[in-house]
């Protein structure tokens, strides 16, 4: 009896020690958090070609049911592998904006997407990394296209001269070979030869 006694003495003893313990406490225990909706981002898509080498404003509207943490901008030049980041700056009433300096806006354009945080570490994406938004970049763009066709005529030239020194090396061996067969013959061959340059 007193065996049993002790026994459930020790019990009690054992759950109130657990239950006071300043070791556990329930103010320390992380529970989950609740908000568990990702911000909402609402973006302009940009349609207009930006011109080369001037500062272009993005822009995006991002709210969120408790708090917006951040909002980033990632972007690229065109045809580039990897991104830069840029912070976007609250500008009030839920607007965040971020500047590409003119130095970076440059052809054929500027790919990008922005990404949002909440203060539950929730993240949102407006656009991808694999399939990004895209600013085209159009002016100092269009002196390049007059060059190509120089570059083309002087390889079409090139290769009009190739074959008309291999034509003018067969009609020699032609009247070479012509002329040279009667041995003390006072026949003559007579070469005539007409070119004519490509016209520009």
């Amino acid at each position: 009896m007193i065996i049993r006694t002790l026994r459930y003495l020790l019990v009690y003893l054992l759950t109130l020690s657990l239950i006071y313990s300043p070791i556990i406490r329930a103010d320390s225990l992380a529970l989950p958090s609740t908000d568990l909706v990702a911000p909402q981002v609402l973006h302009e898509t940009i349609t207009e070609p930006a011109a080369p080498g001037e500062s272009h404003k993005f822009s995006a509207t991002v709210t969120d049911n408790v708090a917006v943490q951040s909002v980033t901008l990632f972007y690229r030049t065109k045809g580039t592998q990897s991104y830069k980041r840029k912070p976007m700056v609250s500008q009030g009433k839920d607007v965040y904006t971020a500047i590409i300096s003119g130095d970076e806006m440059q052809p054929p354009g500027i790919e990008y997407y922005i990404q949002a945080t909440d203060t539950s570490g929730n993240n949102l994406l407006h656009g991808y990394s694999f399939s990004p938004l895209v600013v085209a970049v159009t002016g100092a763009a269009a002196v390049a296209p007059a060059k190509k066709p120089l570059a083309a005529k002087s390889k079409e030239e090139k290769s009009s001269n190739k074959w008309l020194w291999i034509g003018l090396g067969v009609l020699a061996a032609a009247a070479l070979a012509g002329g040279g067969g009667g041995g003390g013959g006072t026949d003559t061959a007579t070469l005539s030869i007409t070119t004519s340059e490509p016209t520009p």
